[in-house]
Protein backbone atom coordinates (compact mmCIF):
# COMPACT_ATOMS: atom_id res chain seq x y z
CA UNK A 1 0.00 0.00 0.00
CA UNK A 2 1.08 3.29 -0.70
CA UNK A 3 0.17 6.67 0.80
CA UNK A 4 1.62 10.21 0.86
CA UNK A 5 4.57 8.49 -1.55
CA UNK A 6 5.52 6.40 1.08
CA UNK A 7 5.37 2.42 1.16
CA UNK A 8 2.84 1.19 4.24
CA UNK A 9 1.57 -1.99 5.52
CA UNK A 10 -0.70 -2.85 8.16
CA UNK A 11 0.68 -3.93 11.45
CA UNK A 12 -0.23 -7.33 12.79
CA UNK A 13 -1.78 -7.52 16.12
CA UNK A 14 -0.92 -10.72 17.32
CA UNK A 15 1.91 -9.68 18.35
CA UNK A 16 0.64 -6.52 20.22
CA UNK A 17 -0.56 -6.63 24.29
CA UNK A 18 -2.70 -4.00 25.27
CA UNK A 19 -3.56 -2.53 28.89
CA UNK A 20 -5.11 0.91 30.51
CA UNK A 21 -3.85 3.18 33.44
CA UNK A 22 -7.60 3.14 34.00
CA UNK A 23 -9.88 -0.07 35.75
CA UNK A 24 -12.17 -1.57 33.26
CA UNK A 25 -16.12 -1.92 33.46
CA UNK A 26 -18.09 -4.47 33.43
CA UNK A 27 -15.09 -6.76 32.34
CA UNK A 28 -14.79 -4.80 29.06
CA UNK A 29 -10.77 -4.89 28.96
CA UNK A 30 -8.64 -3.22 26.42
CA UNK A 31 -7.33 -6.54 24.83
CA UNK A 32 -10.57 -6.08 23.48
CA UNK A 33 -9.56 -3.25 21.03
CA UNK A 34 -6.83 -6.25 19.22
CA UNK A 35 -10.13 -8.74 18.16
CA UNK A 36 -10.65 -6.91 14.86
CA UNK A 37 -14.25 -6.87 15.60
CA UNK A 38 -15.64 -3.58 15.67
CA UNK A 39 -18.77 -4.32 17.83
CA UNK A 40 -16.68 -5.46 20.50
CA UNK A 41 -15.30 -2.52 23.02
CA UNK A 42 -12.91 -1.77 25.86
CA UNK A 43 -14.83 0.57 28.13
CA UNK A 44 -12.92 1.88 31.01
CA UNK A 45 -14.51 3.06 34.69
CA UNK A 46 -13.87 6.95 34.91
CA UNK A 47 -10.57 8.94 35.18
CA UNK A 48 -10.19 11.62 37.30
CA UNK A 49 -11.50 15.34 36.67
CA UNK A 50 -8.39 17.15 35.04
CA UNK A 51 -6.58 14.30 34.60
CA UNK A 52 -6.20 11.47 31.82
CA UNK A 53 -6.47 8.13 30.82
CA UNK A 54 -3.81 5.94 29.05
CA UNK A 55 -4.44 3.25 26.70
CA UNK A 56 -1.04 1.14 26.34
CA UNK A 57 0.14 -1.01 23.23
CA UNK A 58 3.19 -3.06 23.69
CA UNK A 59 4.83 -4.59 20.56
CA UNK A 60 6.49 -7.62 20.82
CA UNK A 61 8.74 -6.60 18.00
CA UNK A 62 9.73 -2.76 17.41
CA UNK A 63 7.95 -1.38 14.18
CA UNK A 64 8.41 1.91 12.17
CA UNK A 65 5.04 3.77 12.06
CA UNK A 66 3.86 6.44 10.72
CA UNK A 67 -0.36 6.51 11.35
CA UNK A 68 -2.78 4.81 13.77
CA UNK A 69 -6.37 4.70 13.69
CA UNK A 70 -8.63 3.53 16.44
CA UNK A 71 -12.60 3.38 16.65
CA UNK A 72 -14.60 4.72 19.72
CA UNK A 73 -17.91 4.28 19.66
CA UNK A 74 -20.35 2.81 22.25
CA UNK A 75 -23.51 0.94 20.75
CA UNK A 76 -26.24 2.89 22.75
CA UNK A 77 -24.92 6.35 23.67
CA UNK A 78 -22.00 8.55 23.89
CA UNK A 79 -20.87 7.26 26.84
CA UNK A 80 -16.54 7.20 26.52
CA UNK A 81 -16.80 8.73 23.27
CA UNK A 82 -12.58 9.91 22.92
CA UNK A 83 -13.02 13.87 22.21
CA UNK A 84 -9.09 14.98 22.61
CA UNK A 85 -6.00 12.35 22.46
CA UNK A 86 -2.52 12.91 22.48
CA UNK A 87 -0.65 9.75 21.07
CA UNK A 88 3.14 8.76 22.67
CA UNK A 89 5.59 6.10 22.42
CA UNK A 90 8.72 4.41 23.88
CA UNK A 91 11.65 2.51 21.93
CA UNK A 92 14.48 0.24 23.82
CA UNK A 93 17.02 3.27 22.66
CA UNK A 94 14.69 6.43 23.80
CA UNK A 95 12.23 4.81 26.66
CA UNK A 96 13.96 6.74 29.25
CA UNK A 97 9.83 8.70 29.17
CA UNK A 98 6.97 8.53 26.87
CA UNK A 99 7.69 11.07 23.89
CA UNK A 100 4.64 12.92 22.51
CA UNK A 101 4.02 12.92 18.65
CA UNK A 102 0.77 13.72 17.90
CA UNK A 103 -1.69 16.16 19.49
CA UNK A 104 -5.19 15.96 18.07
CA UNK A 105 -8.08 18.90 17.90
CA UNK A 106 -11.65 18.67 20.24
CA UNK A 107 -13.56 16.57 18.06
CA UNK A 108 -16.92 15.86 19.66
CA UNK A 109 -18.04 12.66 17.38
CA UNK A 110 -18.08 9.13 17.32
CA UNK A 111 -16.21 7.45 14.47
CA UNK A 112 -12.92 6.55 13.69
CA UNK A 113 -9.90 8.94 14.69
CA UNK A 114 -7.08 9.12 12.49
CA UNK A 115 -3.31 10.46 13.78
CA UNK A 116 -0.44 10.85 10.70
CA UNK A 117 2.91 11.73 12.39
CA UNK A 118 6.50 11.19 11.26
CA UNK A 119 8.15 7.92 11.34
CA UNK A 120 9.41 6.80 14.47
CA UNK A 121 10.40 3.59 15.73
CA UNK A 122 8.50 2.34 18.92
CA UNK A 123 8.44 -0.66 21.44
CA UNK A 124 5.88 0.40 22.51
CA UNK A 125 2.58 3.13 22.62
CA UNK A 126 0.38 5.18 24.52
CA UNK A 127 -3.17 6.64 23.52
CA UNK A 128 -3.91 9.37 26.09
CA UNK A 129 -7.36 10.21 26.14
CA UNK A 130 -7.38 14.23 28.03
CA UNK A 131 -10.91 14.70 26.92
CA UNK A 132 -13.93 11.90 26.50
CA UNK A 133 -17.57 12.02 27.35
CA UNK A 134 -18.75 11.33 30.94
CA UNK A 135 -14.51 10.79 31.72
CA UNK A 136 -14.99 7.26 30.47
CA UNK A 137 -13.26 5.58 27.53
CA UNK A 138 -14.75 3.45 25.01
CA UNK A 139 -12.44 2.18 22.46
CA UNK A 140 -13.59 -0.37 19.73
CA UNK A 141 -10.58 -1.26 17.32
CA UNK A 142 -7.46 -0.03 16.78
CA UNK A 143 -4.86 0.27 13.84
CA UNK A 144 -1.22 1.08 13.52
CA UNK A 145 0.06 1.27 9.89
CA UNK A 146 3.98 0.52 9.64
CA UNK A 147 6.53 1.96 7.05
CA UNK A 148 8.39 -1.16 5.56
CA UNK A 149 10.68 0.75 3.45
CA UNK A 150 12.21 2.70 6.51
CA UNK A 151 11.95 -0.80 8.38
CA UNK A 152 14.34 -2.19 5.52
CA UNK A 153 16.66 0.84 5.70
CA UNK A 154 17.47 0.36 9.23
CA UNK A 155 17.31 -3.31 8.97
CA UNK A 156 20.81 -2.60 6.59
CA UNK A 157 22.55 -1.31 9.32
CA UNK A 158 21.45 -2.84 12.80
CA UNK A 159 20.92 -6.37 13.50
CA UNK A 160 17.48 -5.53 14.30
CA UNK A 161 14.66 -2.97 15.15
CA UNK A 162 15.37 -3.02 18.36
CA UNK A 163 18.63 -0.95 17.48
CA UNK A 164 20.96 -2.51 20.32
CA UNK A 165 23.84 -2.99 17.99
CA UNK A 166 25.13 -2.89 14.51
CA UNK A 167 25.82 -5.26 12.02
CA UNK A 168 29.73 -6.39 11.47
CA UNK A 169 29.58 -5.63 7.90
CA UNK A 170 28.57 -2.18 7.66
CA UNK A 171 31.07 0.65 7.46
CA UNK A 172 30.59 3.95 9.12
CA UNK A 173 29.89 5.91 5.42
CA UNK A 174 27.19 3.54 5.21
CA UNK A 175 25.87 4.91 8.66
CA UNK A 176 26.52 8.83 7.41
CA UNK A 177 24.58 8.22 4.22
CA UNK A 178 21.53 6.55 5.90
CA UNK A 179 21.33 9.86 8.16
CA UNK A 180 21.89 12.16 5.82
CA UNK A 181 18.95 10.58 3.28
CA UNK A 182 16.75 11.00 6.88
CA UNK A 183 18.31 14.27 7.46
CA UNK A 184 14.53 15.53 7.92
CA UNK A 185 13.22 13.21 10.61
CA UNK A 186 15.01 13.85 14.04
CA UNK A 187 13.95 10.24 15.20
CA UNK A 188 15.72 8.63 12.62
CA UNK A 189 18.96 10.88 13.03
CA UNK A 190 18.99 10.35 16.11
CA UNK A 191 18.44 6.07 16.30
CA UNK A 192 21.75 6.83 13.53
CA UNK A 193 23.66 8.68 16.29
CA UNK A 194 23.02 5.90 18.22
CA UNK A 195 24.20 3.08 15.68
CA UNK A 196 27.33 5.48 14.95
CA UNK A 197 28.11 5.22 18.85
CA UNK A 198 27.66 1.42 18.82
CA UNK A 199 29.42 0.82 15.95
CA UNK A 200 32.80 3.39 17.30
CA UNK A 201 32.32 1.14 20.66
CA UNK A 202 32.39 -2.54 18.61
CA UNK A 203 28.83 -2.57 19.89
CA UNK A 204 30.25 -2.91 23.79
CA UNK A 205 27.47 0.04 24.79
CA UNK A 206 26.19 0.00 28.73
CA UNK A 207 23.31 2.09 28.92
CA UNK A 208 22.06 3.84 32.88
CA UNK A 209 18.75 5.12 33.56
CA UNK A 210 19.15 7.99 36.06
CA UNK A 211 15.46 9.21 37.41
CA UNK A 212 15.50 12.77 38.91
CA UNK A 213 12.15 13.04 40.51
CA UNK A 214 10.43 16.30 41.05
CA UNK A 215 9.62 17.79 44.60
CA UNK A 216 5.76 18.67 44.85
CA UNK A 217 6.68 21.35 47.07
CA UNK A 218 7.88 24.80 45.95
CA UNK A 219 11.48 25.36 47.65
CA UNK A 220 10.81 29.10 48.16
CA UNK A 221 7.26 28.68 49.27
CA UNK A 222 8.37 25.71 51.73
CA UNK A 223 11.64 27.92 53.19
CA UNK A 224 9.99 31.09 53.55
CA UNK A 225 6.29 29.27 55.27
CA UNK A 226 9.35 28.03 57.69
CA UNK A 227 11.52 30.96 57.85
CA UNK A 228 14.78 28.48 58.03
CA UNK A 229 17.32 28.62 55.70
CA UNK A 230 17.35 27.20 52.40
CA UNK A 231 19.54 24.26 51.80
CA UNK A 232 21.72 23.82 48.56
CA UNK A 233 19.85 22.38 46.00
CA UNK A 234 21.46 19.34 44.99
CA UNK A 235 20.96 16.24 43.80
CA UNK A 236 23.57 13.46 42.48
CA UNK A 237 23.35 12.13 39.09
CA UNK A 238 25.59 9.22 40.59
CA UNK A 239 27.92 9.51 37.29
CA UNK A 240 31.03 11.28 36.74
CA UNK A 241 32.65 11.45 33.14
CA UNK A 242 36.06 10.98 32.47
CA UNK A 243 38.52 13.17 29.80
CA UNK A 244 38.46 12.27 26.18
CA UNK A 245 35.74 9.62 26.03
CA UNK A 246 32.59 10.22 24.44
CA UNK A 247 29.20 9.62 26.25
CA UNK A 248 25.48 9.68 24.69
CA UNK A 249 22.70 10.89 27.10
CA UNK A 250 18.85 10.86 26.05
CA UNK A 251 16.61 12.83 28.26
CA UNK A 252 13.06 13.42 28.28
CA UNK A 253 13.23 17.34 29.47
CA UNK A 254 16.03 19.86 28.81
CA UNK A 255 18.49 20.20 31.93
CA UNK A 256 21.52 21.61 33.32
CA UNK A 257 23.51 19.38 35.07
CA UNK A 258 26.96 20.65 37.01
CA UNK A 259 30.01 19.69 38.10
CA UNK A 260 30.63 20.74 41.06
CA UNK A 261 34.57 21.15 42.66
CA UNK A 262 33.55 23.28 45.03
CA UNK A 263 30.43 23.57 46.98
CA UNK A 264 31.01 27.76 47.16
CA UNK A 265 30.50 27.73 43.84
CA UNK A 266 28.41 24.94 42.70
CA UNK A 267 27.41 26.25 39.06
CA UNK A 268 31.43 27.31 38.21
CA UNK A 269 31.00 24.05 35.35
CA UNK A 270 27.76 23.66 33.69
CA UNK A 271 26.83 20.72 31.30
CA UNK A 272 23.68 21.63 29.15
CA UNK A 273 21.16 18.43 28.28
CA UNK A 274 18.90 19.23 25.57
CA UNK A 275 15.65 17.44 24.84
CA UNK A 276 16.46 14.44 22.94
CA UNK A 277 19.92 13.27 22.34
CA UNK A 278 23.17 14.97 23.80
CA UNK A 279 26.88 14.12 22.76
CA UNK A 280 28.92 14.71 25.83
CA UNK A 281 33.02 14.94 24.78
CA UNK A 282 35.06 17.02 27.63
CA UNK A 283 38.93 17.42 27.87
CA UNK A 284 39.35 17.10 31.82
CA UNK A 285 38.09 14.39 34.33
CA UNK A 286 35.31 15.20 36.46
CA UNK A 287 34.30 15.14 40.07
CA UNK A 288 30.76 14.02 40.55
CA UNK A 289 27.82 15.60 38.41
CA UNK A 290 24.56 17.11 40.17
CA UNK A 291 21.45 18.37 39.46
CA UNK A 292 21.52 21.93 41.14
CA UNK A 293 18.35 23.26 40.35
CA UNK A 294 14.97 22.06 41.26
CA UNK A 295 12.77 20.71 38.59
CA UNK A 296 8.83 20.87 38.51
CA UNK A 297 8.77 17.38 36.26
CA UNK A 298 10.85 14.06 36.73
CA UNK A 299 13.70 14.23 34.71
CA UNK A 300 15.05 10.26 33.23
CA UNK A 301 18.27 10.23 31.05
CA UNK A 302 19.41 7.05 29.40
CA UNK A 303 23.32 8.08 29.46
CA UNK A 304 25.52 5.49 27.34
CA UNK A 305 28.60 3.71 28.79
CA UNK A 306 27.67 5.84 31.94
CA UNK A 307 30.79 5.69 34.69
CA UNK A 308 28.96 5.01 37.46
CA UNK A 309 29.41 6.37 40.93
CA UNK A 310 27.45 4.57 43.50
CA UNK A 311 26.63 6.98 47.02
CA UNK A 312 24.40 5.14 49.73
CA UNK A 313 21.29 5.70 50.13
CA UNK A 314 18.56 3.63 51.75
CA UNK A 315 17.11 0.66 49.80
CA UNK A 316 19.12 1.88 47.06
CA UNK A 317 22.77 1.26 47.73
CA UNK A 318 23.55 -0.66 50.69
CA UNK A 319 26.84 -0.14 52.96
CA UNK A 320 29.13 -3.09 51.41
CA UNK A 321 28.48 -1.36 47.86
CA UNK A 322 29.01 2.19 49.20
CA UNK A 323 32.65 1.86 50.95
CA UNK A 324 33.65 -0.24 47.97
CA UNK A 325 32.93 2.00 45.90
CA UNK A 326 36.38 3.12 44.22
CA UNK A 327 35.64 5.90 41.20
CA UNK A 328 35.40 8.67 44.00
CA UNK A 329 37.07 9.00 47.20
CA UNK A 330 34.16 10.85 48.93
CA UNK A 331 31.12 9.78 48.42
CA UNK A 332 27.40 10.77 49.88
CA UNK A 333 25.11 9.39 52.34
CA UNK A 334 21.78 10.40 51.67
CA UNK A 335 19.31 9.79 54.95
CA UNK A 336 15.56 10.94 54.70
CA UNK A 337 16.53 14.64 56.19
CA UNK A 338 20.58 15.30 54.70
CA UNK A 339 22.70 14.32 52.54
CA UNK A 340 26.22 14.41 53.45
CA UNK A 341 29.57 14.12 51.54
CA UNK A 342 31.92 11.45 53.72
CA UNK A 343 35.45 10.21 52.98
CA UNK A 344 34.78 6.26 51.84
CA UNK A 345 38.08 4.83 53.51
CA UNK A 346 37.51 6.92 56.85
CA UNK A 347 34.31 4.92 56.95
CA UNK A 348 35.45 1.73 56.13
CA UNK A 349 38.12 1.43 58.47
CA UNK A 350 36.16 3.21 61.07
CA UNK A 351 32.57 1.70 61.26
CA UNK A 352 31.15 -1.57 60.59
CA UNK A 353 28.13 -1.80 59.15
CA UNK A 354 26.00 -1.73 62.26
CA UNK A 355 27.66 1.69 63.84
CA UNK A 356 27.53 3.28 60.00
CA UNK A 357 23.91 2.56 59.90
CA UNK A 358 23.56 3.91 63.71
CA UNK A 359 25.16 7.25 62.37
CA UNK A 360 22.77 7.76 59.50
CA UNK A 361 19.75 7.00 62.16
CA UNK A 362 21.33 9.44 64.43
CA UNK A 363 21.78 12.70 62.45
CA UNK A 364 18.49 12.23 60.92
CA UNK A 365 16.87 11.62 64.29
CA UNK A 366 18.81 15.23 65.33
CA UNK A 367 17.66 16.97 62.24
CA UNK A 368 14.11 15.71 62.90
CA UNK A 369 14.03 17.22 66.21
CA UNK A 370 14.59 20.45 65.14
CA UNK A 371 11.81 20.50 62.12
CA UNK A 372 9.96 19.80 65.18
CA UNK A 373 11.35 22.83 67.61
CA UNK A 374 11.15 24.73 64.28
CA UNK A 375 7.36 23.85 64.29
CA UNK A 376 7.56 22.17 60.75
CA UNK A 377 4.95 19.98 61.33
CA UNK A 378 2.87 22.94 61.73
CA UNK A 379 2.63 23.32 57.83
CA UNK A 380 4.51 20.03 56.01
CA UNK A 381 4.93 16.46 57.47
CA UNK A 382 7.69 15.30 55.75
CA UNK A 383 10.85 17.62 54.39
CA UNK A 384 11.32 17.16 50.62
CA UNK A 385 14.05 19.04 50.90
CA UNK A 386 17.67 17.89 52.48
CA UNK A 387 19.96 20.19 54.59
CA UNK A 388 23.74 19.14 52.85
CA UNK A 389 27.03 18.63 55.03
CA UNK A 390 30.32 18.20 53.98
CA UNK A 391 33.28 16.59 55.34
CA UNK A 392 36.94 18.73 55.09
CA UNK A 393 39.98 17.87 55.18
CA UNK A 394 42.27 19.74 57.50
CA UNK A 395 40.66 20.65 60.89
CA UNK A 396 38.11 19.73 63.79
CA UNK A 397 35.60 22.74 62.95
CA UNK A 398 32.31 22.41 62.86
CA UNK A 399 31.19 26.00 60.24
CA UNK A 400 28.05 27.21 58.88
CA UNK A 401 28.52 28.18 55.05
CA UNK A 402 25.85 30.39 52.97
CA UNK A 403 25.81 31.33 49.46
CA UNK A 404 23.76 32.42 46.75
CA UNK A 405 21.89 28.98 46.13
CA UNK A 406 21.24 28.09 50.15
CA UNK A 407 23.25 26.80 53.32
CA UNK A 408 25.24 23.88 54.04
CA UNK A 409 27.91 22.76 56.94
CA UNK A 410 30.91 21.77 56.49
CA UNK A 411 33.15 19.77 59.28
CA UNK A 412 36.78 18.97 59.65
CA UNK A 413 39.08 16.11 58.99
CA UNK A 414 36.92 13.27 61.24
CA UNK A 415 33.62 12.28 60.54
CA UNK A 416 32.90 11.50 63.77
CA UNK A 417 31.96 15.52 64.10
CA UNK A 418 29.19 15.14 62.24
CA UNK A 419 28.60 11.25 61.86
CA UNK A 420 28.61 9.23 65.00
CA UNK A 421 27.25 6.17 66.31
CA UNK A 422 26.43 7.92 69.43
CA UNK A 423 24.08 10.49 69.36
CA UNK A 424 25.07 12.10 72.63
CA UNK A 425 28.61 12.48 71.58
CA UNK A 426 27.11 14.07 68.16
CA UNK A 427 24.95 16.25 69.56
CA UNK A 428 28.28 18.03 71.31
CA UNK A 429 27.91 22.16 71.86
CA UNK A 430 29.73 23.15 68.85
CA UNK A 431 27.67 20.70 66.86
CA UNK A 432 24.50 22.10 67.93
CA UNK A 433 25.76 25.60 67.38
CA UNK A 434 26.63 25.18 63.85
CA UNK A 435 23.74 22.84 63.12
CA UNK A 436 21.49 25.73 64.79
CA UNK A 437 22.59 28.08 62.58
CA UNK A 438 22.36 26.41 59.64
CA UNK A 439 18.40 26.49 60.01
CA UNK A 440 18.03 29.51 61.26
CA UNK A 441 16.55 31.94 58.40
CA UNK A 442 17.00 35.70 57.67
CA UNK A 443 13.47 36.14 56.35
CA UNK A 444 11.78 39.25 58.29
CA UNK A 445 14.52 38.71 61.67
CA UNK A 446 16.98 41.10 62.28
CA UNK A 447 20.45 39.89 63.46
CA UNK A 448 19.33 40.32 67.18
CA UNK A 449 16.84 37.95 66.75
CA UNK A 450 18.59 35.59 64.34
CA UNK A 451 21.11 35.43 67.39
CA UNK A 452 18.08 34.89 70.03
CA UNK A 453 16.59 31.93 67.80
CA UNK A 454 19.99 30.16 67.27
CA UNK A 455 20.84 30.64 70.94
CA UNK A 456 17.79 28.83 72.04
CA UNK A 457 17.89 26.08 69.25
CA UNK A 458 21.52 25.35 70.27
CA UNK A 459 20.76 25.14 73.98
CA UNK A 460 17.55 22.99 73.43
CA UNK A 461 19.44 20.32 71.24
CA UNK A 462 22.02 20.08 74.20
CA UNK A 463 19.39 19.70 76.85
CA UNK A 464 17.90 17.02 74.58
CA UNK A 465 20.84 14.89 74.20
CA UNK A 466 22.85 15.55 77.50
CA UNK A 467 19.93 16.19 79.94
CA UNK A 468 21.46 19.27 81.31
CA UNK A 469 20.71 23.02 80.60
CA UNK A 470 23.61 25.17 82.32
CA UNK A 471 23.07 29.01 83.02
CA UNK A 472 24.87 31.23 80.89
CA UNK A 473 27.16 33.93 82.52
CA UNK A 474 25.84 36.50 79.98
CA UNK A 475 22.65 38.05 81.87
CA UNK A 476 20.46 38.41 78.91
CA UNK A 477 21.47 34.81 77.86
CA UNK A 478 20.84 33.41 81.28
CA UNK A 479 17.27 35.14 81.60
CA UNK A 480 16.06 33.12 78.54
CA UNK A 481 17.33 30.12 79.88
CA UNK A 482 15.54 30.62 83.11
CA UNK A 483 12.43 31.74 81.00
CA UNK A 484 12.83 28.19 79.38
CA UNK A 485 13.41 26.12 82.45
CA UNK A 486 10.00 27.73 83.96
CA UNK A 487 8.61 26.82 81.05
CA UNK A 488 9.83 22.94 81.75
CA UNK A 489 8.51 21.69 78.10
CA UNK A 490 10.66 21.81 74.66
CA UNK A 491 7.85 23.09 73.60
CA UNK A 492 8.80 26.86 74.58
CA UNK A 493 10.67 27.39 70.89
CA UNK A 494 8.21 25.63 69.09
CA UNK A 495 5.66 28.62 70.51
CA UNK A 496 7.35 31.51 69.77
CA UNK A 497 8.82 29.93 66.29
CA UNK A 498 4.77 29.44 65.28
CA UNK A 499 4.77 33.20 66.16
CA UNK A 500 7.28 33.82 63.91
CA UNK A 501 5.96 32.05 61.09
CA UNK A 502 2.72 33.81 61.44
CA UNK A 503 4.13 36.92 61.80
CA UNK A 504 5.22 39.46 59.35
CA UNK A 505 8.03 41.19 61.03
CA UNK A 506 9.71 43.09 58.31
CA UNK A 507 9.89 46.92 58.98
CA UNK A 508 9.35 46.52 62.77
CA UNK A 509 12.50 47.42 63.92
CA UNK A 510 12.45 46.65 67.78
CA UNK A 511 11.68 42.94 67.06
CA UNK A 512 12.81 41.47 70.39
CA UNK A 513 10.41 43.23 72.12
CA UNK A 514 7.96 41.61 69.78
CA UNK A 515 9.67 37.89 70.65
CA UNK A 516 9.04 39.44 74.79
CA UNK A 517 5.16 39.46 74.55
CA UNK A 518 4.99 36.12 73.17
CA UNK A 519 7.17 34.73 75.82
CA UNK A 520 4.72 36.78 78.26
CA UNK A 521 1.46 35.66 76.66
CA UNK A 522 3.18 31.72 76.14
CA UNK A 523 3.75 31.82 80.04
CA UNK A 524 0.66 33.37 80.98
CA UNK A 525 2.92 35.69 83.46
CA UNK A 526 4.01 38.90 82.97
CA UNK A 527 8.05 38.67 83.02
CA UNK A 528 8.59 42.01 81.46
CA UNK A 529 10.66 43.47 84.90
CA UNK A 530 12.71 41.23 84.25
CA UNK A 531 13.97 41.88 80.93
CA UNK A 532 13.78 45.65 81.59
CA UNK A 533 16.22 45.10 84.72
CA UNK A 534 18.57 43.18 82.03
CA UNK A 535 18.70 45.89 79.68
CA UNK A 536 15.97 45.38 77.24
CA UNK A 537 14.46 47.97 75.38
CA UNK A 538 10.45 47.58 75.98
CA UNK A 539 7.62 50.42 74.33
CA UNK A 540 4.94 51.07 77.12
CA UNK A 541 2.55 49.98 74.48
CA UNK A 542 4.33 46.41 75.03
CA UNK A 543 4.44 47.07 78.58
CA UNK A 544 0.95 47.74 78.83
CA UNK A 545 0.12 44.65 77.42
CA UNK A 546 2.64 42.83 79.19
CA UNK A 547 0.61 44.30 82.04
CA UNK A 548 -2.44 42.71 81.60
CA UNK A 549 -0.97 39.27 83.14
CA UNK A 550 -0.15 38.34 86.37
CA UNK A 551 3.69 38.44 87.89
CA UNK A 552 5.21 35.42 89.07
CA UNK A 553 4.83 34.35 92.71
CA UNK A 554 8.63 33.64 92.52
CA UNK A 555 11.53 35.06 91.64
CA UNK A 556 12.63 34.23 88.45
CA UNK A 557 16.45 35.34 89.26
CA UNK A 558 16.38 32.63 91.96
CA UNK A 559 15.78 29.62 88.68
CA UNK A 560 18.44 27.35 88.13
CA UNK A 561 18.59 23.67 86.62
CA UNK A 562 18.72 22.26 90.18
CA UNK A 563 15.67 23.88 91.43
CA UNK A 564 13.08 24.97 88.48
CA UNK A 565 11.25 21.89 89.02
CA UNK A 566 10.36 23.10 92.84
CA UNK A 567 10.50 26.77 91.95
CA UNK A 568 7.57 25.79 89.40
CA UNK A 569 5.67 23.48 92.58
CA UNK A 570 6.04 26.67 94.54
CA UNK A 571 4.33 28.69 92.16
CA UNK A 572 1.77 26.36 91.72
CA UNK A 573 1.39 26.23 95.25
CA UNK A 574 1.07 30.21 95.86
CA UNK A 575 -1.33 30.65 93.06
CA UNK A 576 -3.63 27.79 94.22
CA UNK A 577 -3.02 28.95 97.65
CA UNK A 578 -4.13 32.82 96.85
CA UNK A 579 -7.12 31.42 94.52
CA UNK A 580 -8.43 29.23 97.53
CA UNK A 581 -8.81 32.81 99.87
CA UNK A 582 -9.90 34.83 97.16
CA UNK A 583 -12.80 32.30 96.55
CA UNK A 584 -12.93 32.15 100.15
CA UNK A 585 -13.29 36.13 100.72
CA UNK A 586 -15.83 36.36 98.22
CA UNK A 587 -18.35 33.89 100.25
Amino acid sequence: MERDGSIFDLVDKNGITASSSVSIWNGNGPDLTLDDNEDTLFHSNQYSNGGYGDVYFKFEESKVINKIEFLTRHPSANNGRIDQYEILYKNSNFDADWISIYQSEITEEKGWKNANFQDVLVSEVCIRVHRSYGNWIVMNDIKFYSNAVVEDDLKTIFESLDCQAVKSQVRLKNITELKNRYQDNLEMVNLLEVGKYLWLNNNQVTRKKVKLLASNQNREEYFNTLKIKSSLPIKTAEIAFKSKKEYLIISNENINLYIVESFEKLRDKKIEIKKGLNSIYLKEDTTEVFLVDDITKNIEMTIFNADEIKNYSIGKVNYKEFIKENTNILGLVEGKNFICQLNREEIKDSYNEFDFLQGVENLDAILNYIYFLLNRNEYYHVSPFKRVLIQGINNNLVEQKSTQDGSYTTFGGMSRLMFNKSIEELANPNFCRVIAKDFIGEVDTNIELQELLTFLLTKELEFRYSRVMIIPEDIQKALWIKLRLFFNSDRFLPNIYKKIQETDLSGIQNQLEKVILWVVEILQRDVSKYFVENGYEISSEILSKCNEYPELAVDLNEVNFSNYKELIEEEISIINENYKRSIEGNI
